[in-house]
């Protein structure tokens, strides 16, 4: 009678704790989406849980399982690779649109269009953290020289400055193609494909689903993606 009543006072106590709110949800978004649609899901999620902290956090791009399984963050915004995480989900939930950008005087920005082997003796500026950029799991460009950098607001600047060429989100290009600071590289699509699926990955283990649920249909609305 005593254990029946101690499992019974567990899922009880269970329960409880599954309908608490979390202290604070962790974002992110690694510049992927522009700020307007960051900050319309930030408004969804605050108009459910008003409670609750946001915090916009800055992550490694490309080590999505290292930031989540390390706690960094709760819900982190990726491209789409092939290796499939251990204990992680994922959701796409909409298509970027990726550009190669390079200072308008490069050599490259003046051909019609270029393919791999163009881009194998170049400088090609990525955004990682972690100083490294694992190409198994994101072999976008083949390069000569790789500069790392911490995020892709450094890459335009560095593009900008003739360092290298740069692949980054067309959101992130457009001001300063406008202004004549960049110039998108026109590539072969038979070698490198500019249109990337958007995943939303998070623990397996995390127990806010209604705080998933809204992540995921507000990013898949922004996008327009079904």
């Amino acid at each position: 009678m005593f254990l029946l009543s101690l499992q019974k006072l567990e899922k009880f106590s269970f329960a409880l704790n599954n309908n608490k709110d979390p202290a604070a949800i962790r974002l992110a978004f690694n510049q992927l989406i522009p700020e307007e649609a960051i900050a319309d899901v930030v408004l969804k999620l605050k108009k459910e849980f008003p409670a609750v902290e946001i915090h916009i956090v800055h992550a490694d791009l490309f080590d999505v399982e290292f930031t989540l399984n390390s706690n960094k963050a709760d819900f982190v915004l990726g491209l789409q690779c092939v290796e499939i995480y251990n204990n992680i989900n994922a959701q796409v939930v909409g298509d970027i649109q990726m550009m190669l950008v390079a200072d308008p005087t490069h050599p490259l920005a003046k051909e019609e269009r270029v393919n791999s082997l163009s881009l194998s003796s170049e400088t090609v500026i990525y955004p990682s953290l972690q100083g490294k950029v694992d190409d198994e799991r994101y072999h976008f460009l083949p390069y000569a020289e790789m500069m790392l950098t911490t995020d892709y607001y450094s890459c335009v600047k560095l593009a900008e400055k003739g360092l290298g060429v740069t692949y980054i989100p067309d959101h992130m290009a457009i001001n300063s193609i406008l202004a004549k600071k960049l110039k998108e590289i026109k590539v072969d699509k038979n070698e490198v494909n500019n249109i990337h699926s958007l995943m939303l990955y998070y623990r397996a283990d995390y127990c806010y689903f209604a705080i998933s649920a809204i992540l995921s249909s507000g990013l898949k609305e922004w996008f327009g993606y079904h």
